[in-house]
């Protein structure tokens, strides 16, 4: 393999790189990561298609972007926790992931990114889209800018605290929470500057009364809060800020979890869907 053979070609406007060139399942030289890591930054989001890796393997490709952490509220593949597998049977009701979202933002270190390998997807469905959070950021007016610049969000994972609600859930999905998972609050800017590009971008989630991770605006109550956080999460997801990966077997993506939303709908019920999923340890968005 040689820097000739790679190949990087964008996706879509707005976000987003294929790969080509790169195997993963043999070593891979410390020039081509360096120069991966460059078109991460610049695209967000890559593609690899037809990759075969061994967990091993897998665990190899994402210590080449970053430090692994072990994700707390689901269990990991067995012998390998790191890596955490997202499954749908064919007939669950519920899938992980679904809704446009930031993950962890209950944390006070959230992700920097996360990586997605494919095991097995569904004939149709099973997509996962991702939105472009600089471009939502730029496109705000300049007044808007200035008032989500001076703003603090509480950020919580509170599907934890409802016991009933859990169980509801739980019960409907083959994923379930670890017994020891405990709820999380922290604080974060609702526009935060990434740490490696100095770029600054919308860093928002739904509120939790709709199934997202936003308990309210700081010193402000939840009624209040509702109508800026209702409407940035609208202005995140529109379509010309997206990207969208149909997945197929042995496809890996990396994405940035510091400037990107990203949404996997639930809409392949009747089939089964398994990916492995490794988390990048990250920084304090403050």
């Amino acid at each position: 393999m040689t820097r000739a053979d790679i190949r990087v070609t964008r996706r879509a406007d707005a976000l987003g790189a294929e790969v080509t060139g790169v195997d993963w399942s043999t070593e891979v030289a410390e020039e081509t990561v360096a120069r991966l890591r460059k078109a991460w930054l610049e695209h967000h989001v890559l593609v690899f298609r037809r990759q075969r890796l061994s967990p091993e393997r897998l665990l190899a490709f994402g210590q080449a972007f970053g430090e692994l952490e072990r994700v707390a509220t689901y269990s990991g593949l067995e012998g390998h926790p790191e890596i955490m597998p997202l499954v749908k049977e064919p007939g669950d009701r519920l899938n992980i992931g679904e809704g446009w979202h930031i993950d962890s933002t209950y944390r006070e270190r959230p992700p920097a990114g996360a990586v997605l390998y494919a095991i097995d997807v569904p004939p149709k469905g099973g997509d996962t889209l991702f939105s472009n959070m600089y471009l939502a950021y730029e496109t705000l007016s300049a007044g808007m800018r200035r008032l989500v610049d001076g703003i603090e969000v509480v950020h919580a994972n509170g599907f934890l605290g409802d016991a009933a609600a859990r169980e509801e859930r739980q019960a409907q999905q083959s994923m379930k929470l670890r017994i020891k998972a405990k709820v999380e609050t922290a604080r974060h800017p609702l526009s935060r500057v990434h740490p490696e590009t100095g770029r600054k971008c919308l860093y928002v989630n739904k509120m939790l009364a709709d199934g997202g991770m936003i308990a309210n605006l700081a010193d402000m109550t939840v009624e209040e809060s509702a109508p800026l956080v209702n409407y940035l999460c609208e202005h995140a997801a529109r379509d010309e800020f997206t990207l969208r990966v149909t997945w197929e077997p042995g496809m890996l993506v990396l994405y940035d979890n510091r400037c990107l939303q990203h949404n996997a709908p639930n809409d392949y019920h009747g089939y089964r869907r398994e990916m492995w999923r490794l988390s990048l340890a990250g920084d304090n968005p403050g």
